[in-house]
């Protein structure tokens, strides 16, 4: 195994090695939990956030690796690379270094990609990391956003700072990984952080599998910040009504007082 790190310093470390876990290893099942799919999506543990980017250093870890001073740098098998409140994993990456400041510029990984920031999950087959603008883009993809349980896929996720995700081909749900009782599936999807709102472009809202309502465009809340628009659908079942299902739309008519109308089918 090589271990490098990777600071602006040039320092060295020590760094733990890579166990491989299944795709949804972030579920947790909780059978009290009724109104989260019996369960929640739980994010690893995130040190303390470093704001001075020069005291940030970089580790690397990996089976083997090809390291340079000048032009880029080629580490196989098991990659794990830790920079402050990020990680990323894959079987190969690329590591380049700015040519004059001799920092970590751009990371290019391939084979089950993952990146682990506060609050997100991303995987893909391939990956670009750009830290100097603090761009990734995947390729195809999946993401999880830990506090509004939410999960979904995509064939290129591209993530501009820590705020705002594109995706298209886009699809958005916050049901269970077994269970996609309701799924949003667009052309294109943004989520911005920032304004706590997601939008949708030539969407269909799906249930079971089946289309039932088409969107040419839908906003919709990815926080709890009040704003008129649709809610996230809920369904349930009994035995005198059989299976159901609702789409709330939330009307924010003045800062004292709203209206939330709810069909149900």
């Amino acid at each position: 195994m090589v271990t490098l790190m990777l600071s602006w310093a040039n320092g060295l470390s020590l760094a733990q090695d890579i166990v491989e876990t299944p795709a949804f290893d972030d579920w947790v099942v909780d059978k009290q939990a009724s109104g989260l799919c019996h369960g929640y999506y739980r994010q690893p543990h995130f040190g303390h956030p470093t704001s001075d980017k020069s005291k940030q250093t970089t580790t690397i870890t990996s089976d083997s690796g090809e390291f340079a001073l000048d032009g880029p740098s080629l580490f196989q098998g098991n990659v794990l690379l830790n920079q402050g409140q990020r990680s990323i994993r894959a079987d190969v990456a690329k590591v380049t270094r700015d040519a004059q400041s001799h920092q970590i510029d751009r990371i290019e990984a391939q084979g089950h990609v993952r990146i682990l920031e506060p609050n997100l999950r991303l995987e893909g087959e391939t990956a670009e990391v750009r830290l100097q603008d603090n761009v990734r883009i995947l390729r195809p993809a999946a993401f999880r956003l830990y506090r509004k349980h939410a999960r979904g896929t995509a064939d290129v996720i591209t993530a501009k700072g820590d705020d705002y995700l594109e995706l298209e081909e886009a699809t958005y749900t916050t049901c269970a990984p077994t269970q996609n009782v309701w799924e949003l599936a667009a052309k294109k999807v943004t989520l911005n952080k920032a304004t706590g709102r997601g939008v949708a472009r030539d969407a269909w809202l799906k249930v079971k599998d089946v289309r039932v309502f088409y969107f040419p465009y839908v906003d919709f809340p990815i926080d709890d910040r009040r704003k008129t628009g649709f809610l996230y659908p809920s369904y349930g079942s009994s035995n005198d009504s059989g299976f159901e299902f609702s789409a709330p739309f939330y009307w924010n008519m003045a800062p004292n007082y709203d209206w939330t109308i709810t069909p149900r089918w």
